[in-house]
This record gives structure tokens, C-alpha cells and sequence, in this order.
């Protein structure tokens, strides 16, 4: 009598069939190159599928890619993700503002317990939290509320950095960490990549799975990308940045188009979206 199939193995595996990352973001942007488009600044093409018309001011700008970093194309073993530090400011902000509550912390060992403390406000655990990063940078510990946040694609060109977050079966952004309710998941790598921009601009797009036989980016991805550059969403997302700043973050995000609007401006094959 053969045995049953293991149940999470066998739903684990579905994900993986349809993991944005290894089925859109490796296949399709993958395939995106100076050699298979035939244009050194593609990129730039891509960021004019998610603009409003009008909004493009990377068009003086060179978006030639020197650095790509995302899931590899199929048979590829790079380019990899890249992972952006969160800015020490976020980190030191979050320990001198610790917003949750304290019943929801559960464990009883040192980092929970300083946790715990960290929600009550307390002056001394503060003070240390503090010194421990001013020692240790965003190193591991009970002090570091934020760890590295990972884009499905992340460009580096000579005027600008460019991150770009994938959707195909997800219903919805990621609107939350661990220790911070309402940080909106776009507004994270842009606010990591802006800590490191230097004099490059920074942009930041979504790409998302469209209704079969259709281009169009679904209502809700549509009301999504404006719900991530909301007052509530900025406020909640860049509490350690200022006005200009803030203005600044939430200003990169360029919008959002869909994979299948990739693959007909760039001439991929329509079986990639199968």
C-alpha cells in the first residue's frame, strides 16, 4: 500500500511552483540585458512601465546596470538577492520608542526579558540598547529590532539605485515587522537604499501578476501602491526621518505594472508567465 504524501512537504512544494521569486523574478528579469534587449539603459524602460506619465526623472539620468542583484534566471547561479541594512537611526529610534506592548513578548530569556523592558520604557535598558549599537552597528542582539530587508531585485547604476518588490499569488503588501507595526514593506528597502545612496537618486517599483489574458494592474495592487505612499503609511513606516526626508522616501516610489506587461514590451516568450 504506498504512503500517503507528507501534507506540508506537498503544500510547501506548490509554493514553490509559484514562488514569485523563482517563477517571475529570476525567468523574467532575468532575461532583461544589454544583450537580449539590445539597450544599455532597459532599466530605465522598465521604470517607465510603473510611472504616471509625466513623472520620469531618470530620463537625463544613466541607468546603465553595473550591479544586479535578485533570484537567478532559470540554470543561473547569479545574479542572488542582496540584503540593505536598516539605518542605525530606525534602530535607535526603535529602542528609545519600543512600540509593543509589553504582554506580547513572550519568552523568559535575556532578550526577551530586555524586551520587555524596552517596552516599559526603561530608562537603563534604553541607555544600554543605545551603547550596544553605538558599539556594535546593526550587528545581531537583543538591541537590533530590524534586520536586513531583502527586495526580490535590487540595481545599482551609476545616478540611481533601483529596488523592486515582486507579487504573484500574495494578496496583499507587507505592511509590518516584528517590532514595528506599519512599516510598509516597499517603504523599507527604499528607506534602506536611501541610508546608502550617496549622490545617486533612489526608485522603487512593484511588479504584479495581472488577470489572465490582461495587462492591466489589477484594482487592488492599484490601491495598494497608493495606500504605501499615504500620510498614515510614511508616518508609521519612517518615524526616525524628517519631513524632507520622509518626502523624499515615499517620493521614490515610482508605481506599479505587471509581469505580463513586461513581457510584451520586452518580447519575452508568453509561455514564461505559465
Amino acid at each position: 500500500m504506498p504512503v500517503s504524501p507528507d501534507v506540508p512537504e506537498v503544500a510547501a512544494a506548490a509554493r514553490r511552483l509559484k514562488d514569485s521569486s523563482r517563477t517571475r523574478v529570476g525567468p523574467i528579469l532575468g532575461a532583461l540585458s544589454i544583450d537580449s534587449t539590445g539597450d544599455a539603459n532597459w532599466l530605465r524602460r522598465l521604470l517607465d512601465l510603473a510611472a504616471k506619465p509625466g513623472t520620469t526623472p531618470w530620463d537625463a539620468q544613466d541607468l546603465t546596470v553595473l550591479q544586479r542583484h535578485h533570484h537567478p534566471a532559470p540554470g543561473a547561479t547569479k545574479p542572488t538577492e542582496r540584503g540593505l541594512q536598516p539605518p542605525v537611526s530606525l534602530l535607535s529610534w526603535l529602542l528609545r520608542n519600543f512600540p509593543v506592548a509589553e504582554h506580547t513578548i513572550r519568552g523568559d530569556d535575556r532578550v526577551a526579558s530586555k524586551r520587555r523592558a524596552l517596552a516599559r520604557r526603561d530608562p537603563d535598558t534604553i541607555s544600554e540598547g543605545l551603547s550596544e549599537l553605538r558599539r556594535a552597528g546593526g550587528a545581531r542582539g537583543w538591541q537590533v529590532l530590524e534586520g536586513p530587508t531583502y527586495p526580490d531585485a535590487y540595481f545599482v547604476t551609476p545616478d540611481a539605485l533601483v529596488v523592486v518588490e515582486g507579487k504573484r499569488t500574495e494578496r496583499t503588501v507587507t505592511t509590518s515587522t516584528s517590532w514595528m507595526p506599519g512599516r510598509h514593506q516597499m517603504l523599507r528597502h527604499l528607506d534602506a537604499a536611501w541610508e546608502i545612496r550617496g549622490a545617486r537618486a533612489v526608485y522603487g517599483l512593484m511588479i504584479v501578476e495581472s488577470a489572465r489574458g490582461s495587462v492591466a494592474v489589477p484594482d487592488l495592487w492599484a490601491n495598494a501602491a497608493l495606500a504605501t505612499t499615504s500620510d498614515e503609511a510614511v508616518r508609521a513606516s519612517l518615524p526616525h526621518r524628517g519631513p524632507t526626508e520622509q518626502e523624499g522616501i515615499a517620493g521614490a516610489f515610482v508605481g506599479v505594472t505587471t509581469w505580463a506587461q513586461i513581457v510584451l514590451t520586452f518580447g519575452l516568450p508568453a509561455e514564461v508567465l505559465e
